[in-house]
């Protein structure tokens, strides 16, 4: 109970040095404080809520309550409400204020850098795919999924998903709220101001671990909209995207020093989609464990930590699916006979298994499908039209340029024809 107190703490505090700053460098970011609502329409789930609010209680965290009902004609049995909590456009009005003042404190930073290895030697030094090296006294290696894990095994201590995300109009005026659906499959509703236009709804969900499909012509968006059609008043859809996070054994974020063996290498990743409140976190505690100063949160966060339960059961499952991947791409053999255009498959050469994709000129683009973090073999990804490990996350377009990492290097091109 104490490291959940802690944790709301943390956020809270977090959340604060938000308003600070968008207060003192006037940022119009459209931040304005919001209720966020729990719902489910399952009797466990029912109960489940119950208990949260009477944690809320326990633990003196203040704004929560129990509803009967919330303003969308979904089915639900119970809601769990929290106040003030907030929302915000991160990406664009924020971030570029905090740029602008990073550059005014002559502090560096290098576009279409990627960094991939780490030598921690005589001299610390961040090398990069181009050649170019960065030599430091301390590292902080914030690239979502640590680049460089020191064999500090991360690789094995988290777990990445996909999710996915309409923006639509509606017919109907926003009635406030940010709502997350706790059932399976999760679905999230909140909106975003559109300046001078309509306020544009948010309809996320339909996540899944990144790689692994029911099957190859799985469409989320199309799932997300029958969903919108059934329950809100669609005036437009205009926008879609995706977004993928990683999450550790016991769902808190590992932030402090990368371990043991680097003590001037530090980590931050994990974020389990609470990224704007948990990288504030973040910047705050890994600041104060360089400058040793005390900060509260350090245990809580730190990276080496391990609990027998749920930490070891969350390993093991991790684990045991990531060696069913693996094991099941090796001996993926799949017919590439009449291939249509903009579509993709895996077939096997002389023991080496090929992904081959077609695209809507008939052109065959062909790649080795063994991801080039640590060999497992990549899944199609006919939504988004790329090359899915299952294992680790690495995500690679059709003709195997790296996409999102931990893989740095591109899958091998094939010289291939049907």
């Amino acid at each position: 109970m104490k490291n959940a107190q802690k944790y709301y703490y943390s956020q809270q505090e977090a959340m604060d040095i938000m308003k600070q700053l968008i207060e003192k460098y006037n940022i119009d970011c459209n931040f304005e404080s919001q209720q966020a609502i729990l719902y489910t329409n399952e009797d466990a789930k029912e109960k489940k809520l119950v208990l949260e609010a009477e944690a809320y209680q326990m633990l003196g965290i203040k704004g929560g309550h129990l509803v009967e009902s919330i303003p969308f004609p979904i089915p639900m049995k119970k809601a769990l409400v929290m106040e003030n909590q907030a929302q915000f456009n991160p990406p664009l009005a924020f971030t570029k204020v905090i740029i602008d003042q990073l550059l005014k404190n002559n502090v560096k930073i290098f576009e279409n850098t990627t960094a991939i290895d780490i030598d921690n030697n005589e001299n610390t030094i961040v090398r990069t795919a181009k050649g170019y090296n960065v030599i430091c006294k301390n590292v902080i290696v914030a690239s979502q999924f640590p680049f460089y894990e020191g064999q500090a095994f991360y690789s094995t201590r988290m777990y990445p998903s996909r999710s996915y995300v309409l923006g639509f109009t509606s017919k109907n005026t926003y009635p406030g709220g940010m709502y997350l659906d706790i059932d399976q499959p999760k679905h999230s509703i909140r909106y975003a101001k559109h300046n001078g236009g309509e306020d544009v709804w948010l309809l996320g969900g339909e996540s899944h671990k990144t790689g692994q499909y029911h099957k190859e012509d799985d469409d989320p968006y199309s799932s997300l909209m029958k969903y919108g059609s059934r329950y809100f008043s669609i005036k437009e859809w205009q926008y879609q995207w995706s977004a993928q996070d990683f999450t550790t054994l016991d769902k808190v974020p590992y932030i402090g020093v990368l371990n043991n063996k680097h003590p001037n290498i530090y980590v931050a990743t994990g974020y389990r989609k609470w990224g704007m409140t948990n990288s504030i976190v973040a910047a705050q505690l890994l600041t104060d464990i360089i400058t040793k100063t005390h900060n509260p949160f350090q245990q809580l966060y730190q990276p080496q930590r391990f609990h027998a339960d749920p930490d070891l059961k969350k390993f093991i499952s991790n684990n045991t699916n990531v060696a069913k991947e693996f094991i099941k791409g090796k001996i993926a053999n799949k017919s590439h006979e009449q291939l249509e255009p903009n579509k993709a498959t895996k077939t096997k050469i002389d023991g080496q298994t090929i992904g081959v994709f077609k695209d809507n000129n008939n052109h065959i683009h062909a790649v080795d499908t063994t991801c080039t973090h640590l060999g497992c073999e990549c899944n199609w990804n006919q939504v988004e039209l790329s090359w899915d490990c299952p294992c680790h996350g690495s995500r690679f377009s059709y003709d195997g340029k790296v996409i999102e990492g931990p893989a740095t290097k591109d899958l091998k091109k094939i010289d291939y024809k049907i």
